[in-house]
């Protein structure tokens, strides 16, 4: 670490072209480029202010002696640090108890001069006048472009790009999520579709770190909460109490992270993985042993014709599902929607992006009466009422933040407009807004 501490402080005298070819001279280092993705990765955002900062330090080490703080930080310093940055990151917000523990348990122990470079990572700022476009000039993979591998929706094309025999898999309806565990660093991280940190610090770890595949890897899946029936909580609900920092011992016992892909996380960085399908879905079942019931497989069945998989549709609809996935055996892993994948559902439903807010009338003055959706390719749009009274009220109040959000959207079928020369929406019902995705669908995924 020291080393990274000089490396940064010299970046810091120079400019140009000498500050970018001095980075490139260094561009062996991994943990001064993780300390740069840390700092200037734009999805981590760790909610500490320079005031409350220097507010919590002041309280610590205002009257302390530096005397006495005699250790170097060193990697492993480094190493407990990030796990203090994924929290934050994770989280709506962080308290000053918060902020306090971090300076007591750094500041009591190392060189308060060498943790600058960690308060320059928390705040964001290393004063380097670099950014992003010019770290991709030194490490291709600076920016990382989350991967993330779709199903084709349900359609006679589609569907005849079905191999028999095929699995069929119960369609979740959870949070999205990227479960990467690090064997170099022995860390791993919860990140949603858009690389978000997602707020379920510590609560699966200790049960995922029993996992052991010879290397590091990926999980794809979805966390969903069981409610003390044993039974699945339905999405708008268990999402939101997912995002809450303070979760009830009730939701943190039911929390689970449903698995149904799990690929080597140098292949995953690289957006394909060129490993069947059943090769993968045979590792998850060892994978669902050494969890320790924290982690699942999809319920899964190998079914035979396509008769077979509608009979399976039904059974799942019968017991109030969504619907299913069917994936060839032979399928590769890739970033995007293959012809491997196609789900069979019975509502519809789709995501589209918020882009005008209406006031209501009556009980609804003062609040959000419609909100205005369109497809990414601004070839659909429809006016979609919020659910409840307390939705319309948020979204009133918070117009900027949800404006370009995206909405997920229930409907019984597409039309064309009766207004203007664009499709619409039949029968259109607010579900929830979306923190995990910021793409709406195009008028074609529309089904």
């Amino acid at each position: 670490m020291r080393e990274v501490i000089e490396i940064i402080y010299n970046l810091r005298q120079l400019s140009g072209n000498a500050q970018l070819d001095f980075l490139k001279s260094k561009a062996d280092n991994k943990i001064l480029k993780e300390v740069l993705q840390y700092t200037y990765d734009t999805n981590l955002v760790y909610k500490i202010s320079d005031a409350k900062f220097n507010k919590a330090y002041s309280n610590y080490c205002g009257n302390r002696s530096y005397i006495g703080q005699n250790a170097h930080v060193g990697v492993e310093t480094w190493n407990i640090f990030k796990m203090y940055l994924d929290r934050f990151a994770s989280q709506k917000g962080v308290k000053e108890s918060e902020i306090d523990q971090l300076i007591r348990e750094f500041y009591s122990r190392y060189y308060w001069n060498e943790l600058d470079l960690f308060r320059d990572v928390l705040l964001k700022d290393h004063r380097l006048n670099m950014g992003t476009s010019l770290f991709n000039k030194v490490w291709d993979d600076f920016s990382v472009e989350w991967a993330y591998m779709g199903c084709r929706p349900q359609s006679e094309k589609n569907l005849s790009n079905i191999v028999y025999p095929a699995y069929a898999q119960t369609k979740m309806d959870g949070l999205y999520c990227n479960c990467i565990v690090n064997k170099e660093d022995n860390t791993i991280k919860y990140i949603s579709r858009q690389g978000k940190p997602i707020n379920i610090y510590g609560i699966l770890d200790y049960a995922i770190s029993k996992i052991d595949i010879g290397e590091s890897f990926v999980l794809n899946g979805e966390i969903v909460i069981i409610d003390k029936n044993g039974k699945f909580m339905p999405r708008e609900i268990s999402n939101g109490a997912i995002k809450r920092d303070d979760k009830s011992q009730e939701v943190i016992d039911g929390i689970r992270l449903m698995i149904w892909d799990v690929l080597p996380l140098k292949d995953y960085l690289l957006g394909k993985a060129d490993i069947s399908y059943e090769r993968r879905f045979n590792a998850l079942s060892m994978i669902e042993k050494e969890a320790m019931g924290r982690v699942l497989v999809v319920e899964t069945e190998i079914v035979n014709s396509k008769d077979e998989a509608i009979e399976c549709f039904n059974r799942h609809y019968e017991k109030g599902e969504e619907g299913i996935i069917l994936k060839n055996l032979r399928g590769i892993w890739k970033d995007g929607k293959g012809k491997d994948q196609v789900k069979i559902k019975s509502e519809k439903d789709c995501d589209l992006k918020m882009v005008e807010f209406l006031e209501g009338k009556g009980t609804y003055a003062g609040m959000c009466g419609s909100i205005t959706c369109v497809s990414s390719d601004g070839l659909l749009e429809v006016n979609v009422k919020p659910r409840t009274p307390a939705d319309a009220d948020y979204i009133w109040k918070n117009k900027a933040e949800c404006k370009n959000k995206i909405l997920t959207v229930k409907y019984n079928e597409k039309i064309k407009s009766p207004s203007k020369d664009l499709y619409s929406l039949y029968l259109p019902i607010f579900i929830e807004i979306r923190d995990d995705k910021i793409i709406a669908n195009t008028l074609e995924e529309i089904d």
